[in-house]
């Protein structure tokens, strides 16, 4: 260890230490060649995950006397899952990846954390419950404005869950993070689109049966309403029996009949996949959302550095 190491492990402390380590690689443009070799093989990768992968929701096991086992939901479910539109494959994620890989630049999926420590951290910087983020810009200290970035967090998704990850719920993590590249977080019933192709197309049998739930029971059982807006936790399961309100749902326009949530955002994931506006079309009454960020998940460029 060097000395400048020795003093900014030791007198400026390890969090500090690790952010100039990070600082010094993404300066480093041998490194940088390297990290962006590693994005390309992990779109392609992507790629065959979105086109040709095998939806869990249609996955058949081998089962006693020769039965075969799928996953099962409470038919409630399944039926509101119909609202989704059929395709051969994840249209909406593939747009995503698209976007992301002509639009991300070097840093589309690198780990910015380690800038947000000490007093450089702030409170809406803190990713530490989410398992993955989707960025859509970052402004730099010193003026200018880097690209769309996703940041997935390793350290959650392997303390939480099995040591040996599958590479299917890395999949689904980025999956999810693309679309909301696609459709912007003031578009009412974006998340509950984006659940909802997940559970129908996702990989992972635990991700599809979150994103199946989240999609079915309503914004509330992941904190926010149809507007994107945080609000508190609900988690109230209807299929359990229990009934929540969906007081901030907006409403249908006069002389129409009334349709479900999932419906509305079945709509919206054809709206997009036909190639609607990504700009925000009703600048007064939707109110945009303080964060600069939308999440499924949370953080790591993990994809840029598996070399």
């Amino acid at each position: 260890m060097g000395l400048r190491d020795w003093i900014q492990r030791n007198l400026m402390g390890e969090a500090m230490a690790n952010r100039k380590h990070m600082q010094d690689l993404y300066s480093d443009p041998d490194w940088m060649l390297q990290a962006g070799l590693g994005d390309i093989e992990f779109e392609q990768d992507m790629y065959d995950d979105i086109v040709y992968g095998e939806p869990a929701i249609d996955e058949t096991t081998p089962g006693p006397a020769g039965a075969t086992i799928k996953m099962r939901f409470p038919e409630e479910w399944s039926n509101k899952l119909k609202a989704i539109p059929d395709a051969p494959y994840d249209e909406l994620a593939l747009m995503g990846l698209r976007k992301h890989a002509m639009e991300g630049g070097p840093t589309r999926y690198l780990d910015f954390s380690p800038f947000d420590v000490g007093d450089l951290e702030h409170e809406w910087d803190d990713e530490s419950r989410y398992q993955g983020v989707y960025n859509s810009s970052w402004l730099l200290p010193g003026g200018g404005e880097l690209g769309p970035n996703i940041d997935i967090n390793p350290n959650y998704l392997l303390n939480k869950f099995d040591p040996n990850i599958s590479q299917d719920k890395i999949s689904d993590i980025y999956r999810h993070e693309y679309k909301h590249g696609i459709i912007p977080p003031w578009q009412p019933y974006a998340h509950a689109a984006i659940y909802g192709t997940g559970a129908k197309y996702g990989l992972s049998q635990e991700d599809v049966g979150e994103s199946l739930y989240r999609f079915s029971e309503g914004p509330e059982t992941y904190g926010e309403d149809y507007w994107g807006r945080p609000i508190p936790l609900g988690g109230h399961s209807r299929a359990a029996g229990m009934t929540h309100p969906y007081t901030s749902m907006p409403s249908d326009p006069a002389g129409t009949p009334p349709r479900s949530p999932q419906d509305r955002a079945g709509d919206v994931a054809r709206f997009f996949i036909g190639g609607g506006p990504q700009r925000r079309e009703d600048e007064e009454r939707i109110p945009r959302p303080r964060e600069r960020r939308t999440h499924h998940f949370n953080t790591g460029g993990l994809a840029s550095l598996m070399l």
